[in-house]
This record gives C-alpha cells, sequence and structure tokens, in this order.
C-alpha cells in the first residue's frame, strides 16, 4: 500500500513536552544582545534556531528579524529530529527519550535517518493508562549466502514507520531509542495522519541524483573528487480505486511545496521498504483517469 503521511508540525505547535536532549547542548550558546559577534559565529535564539553572524558587530534585533547580519542555518540538536526541511540528526548519550503531547488524533508514528539505535521503543498513554506499547530490536544482518551467515557483520535499521498508533485526542507518546554502545542518533521524528493512496505497481524505481563533482587535470590525467551525498528520487505508479480520486486531489494541492514522509508499503522491514521509503517534495503528480473504475497515479517525489 502508497500512503503519505502529512506530519504536525512539532516544534511550530509546541508538542514537545519533555526531551533527554538539553538546550542549550554542549556547544550551543544563546543569542544575546549585548555581546559583539564575529563574522561566523553561531548562537540560537528562542524559536531554537541557530543562525550565523554574516559580518563583525553588536545588534538588539533579534536574529530571526535580522536578516542583514544573521542566517539560519539549522535546529539546535534538541530540535534537529523535529525539522522536515534540513537534513540533520540530533545525536546525544544513550538513551535519548523524548515525550510528545499531539493535542489531537494522530495515527502514525515515523523514525528515520536513525545512526547507532539498536532499540527502538514507543508507548502511547491516554489518560495516564497505557493503551499501546512497542519495542524493536532494530540490529540486522543482510544475509543471503551461507558466508554472509557465518561472517556478515551486523548494521542496524534506520527507518521505521508506525501505522498502529491508537488514535486517542489526549494521547501522550513517548519515544525511546537505545544503543549498546556510543551515542545514537535520529534524522526524523515524525507524528501524524496517514492518507491511503493506493497500491503500488511493479515498476517502482529508485534512483538518486549523485552531487559530487570531480575536476579532471587536462595534463597528468588525475581526478579530484569532491564526494557529497546523494539525493534519491522514488518513481512509482499506483493503481487507487476510483473512489480515492478527491482524496488524491486534495492531497496534490495540500502537500504542493511541503515536505511529507512517502511509503510504497506498509512494512518496514521489508527488503523493497527502503526504495520505496521518501521524505521530502513531490515533482511530479499525476492523477490519471483514463479507466472507469480506478485512478493511475504517476508519483515522483525527491528526498530533502
Amino acid at each position: 500500500m502508497t500512503r503519505a503521511i502529512p506530519p504536525l508540525d512539532i516544534i511550530a505547535d509546541s508538542l514537545l513536552t519533555s526531551s533527554t536532549i538539553p538546550e542549550p547542548d554542549t556547544g550551543e550558546v544563546a543569542w544575546n544582545a549585548g555581546t559583539a559577534y564575529v563574522a561566523g559565529d553561531e548562537a540560537y535564539y528562542t524559536d531554537h534556531i541557530i543562525y550565523t553572524r554574516l559580518v563583525d558587530g553588536t545588534t538588539a534585533t533579534t536574529p530571526d528579524l535580522d536578516t542583514t547580519n544573521w542566517e539560519p542555518t539549522r535546529y539546535t540538536n534538541k530540535y534537529a529530529m523535529f525539522d522536515m526541511y534540513r537534513n540533520t540528526q540530533s545525536t546525544a548519550a544513550s538513551p535519548i527519550e523524548v515525550v510528545l503531547t499531539p493535542g489531537e488524533r494522530v495515527n502514525t508514528l515515523v523514525v528515520a535517518g536513525m545512526t547507532n539505535v539498536n532499540t527502538l521503543e514507543v508507548v502511547v498513554t491516554s489518560g495516564g493508562t497505557e493503551v499501546y506499547s512497542y519495542i524493536e530490536d532494530l540490529n540486522t544482518r543482510e544475509v543471503v549466502d551461507w558466508y554472509g551467515y557465518f561472517f556478515e557483520l551486523f548494521s542496524t535499521r534506520s527507518e521505521v514507520v508506525l501505522l498502529t498508533i491508537p488514535p486517542y485526542s489526549n494521547a501522550v507518546i513517548t519515544v525511546t531509542l537505545t544503543a549498546t554502545s556510543g551515542s545514537p542518533s535520529v534524522g526524523y521524528l515524525a507524528i501524524g495522519n496517514n492518507v491511503f493512496m493506493g497500491y503500488a505497481q511493479y515498476g517502482a524505481t529508485s534512483r538518486a541524483i549523485n552531487l559530487s563533482t570531480f575536476t579532471r587535470n587536462a595534463n597528468t590525467g588525475t581526478v579530484e573528487m569532491i564526494p557529497k551525498r546523494n539525493i534519491p528520487i522514488v518513481d512509482v505508479r499506483i493503481f487507487a480505486a476510483k473512489s480515492l480520486s478527491a482524496i488524491l486531489y486534495n492531497l496534490r494541492d495540500a502537500a504542493a511545496g511541503m515536505s511529507l514522509i512517502w511509503t510504497g508499503i506498509d512494512d518496514s522491514s521489508d527488503y523493497f521498504f527502503k526504495p520505496l521509503f521518501a521524505i521530502g517534495a513531490y515533482k511530479n503528480f499525476e492523477i490519471n483517469v483514463e479507466h472507469q473504475s480506478h485512478t493511475i497515479v504517476n508519483l515522483s517525489i525527491e528526498e530533502i
């Protein structure tokens, strides 16, 4: 099944009740109107954004309103995992525990961009009573033969999508990420309500734009490579019932210019889950109504 998950704005709507990650964290400094800053200095403001100073000097105007002297760079470590528009991680000592109070009904939780997370635990309470509990060992090995069975190294899954969060209006959601050694990192933690779009068809593709650059010396033939990250793109063809047409049309309008979570398969442990998973914006959302009883959607998602 293909689903889109428009995330609630955890930061702007103040849905984060508590976190084991402090603010400020190590190396983070709060903005101060009386401080003489040097170009390149960083300071965070009450909006939880870290700003970079563009020119030397002191100014009483807050960084969020002073685009001449300050440029927004990223969220603080505590809030980085909730930023759906930057590819950043929150990293802290194990375990990382965050408590969310949505204030409305949600049925989906997404944890993605995880590094060195061995165990994920989610607990939902309503009125102080536990109504949902989920725990999963994220250790895995990609074994395809006997050699791999004996010698393949362990790794950890980086994405989990839970579509079974009970939609209580007064739910409190506690998420705990634990590492057996070292510090866990998480890139995205989001909650919302999934929108069923139909069924992904065979032939879906996962491709990538390679932003790395290389320069070849014409005289010596040597190459200087500057490695950069890939930008994944997911292309999928979706078979949907005719009755979903209005829902798909409304989703296309609502998602314009927004970063959403997109899944082509419900089971996040399936081998095909990762190629059909993306957090990003659609580049193409074509609704084809050439059939009498169903709709075909051609969808292309570019990851943030």
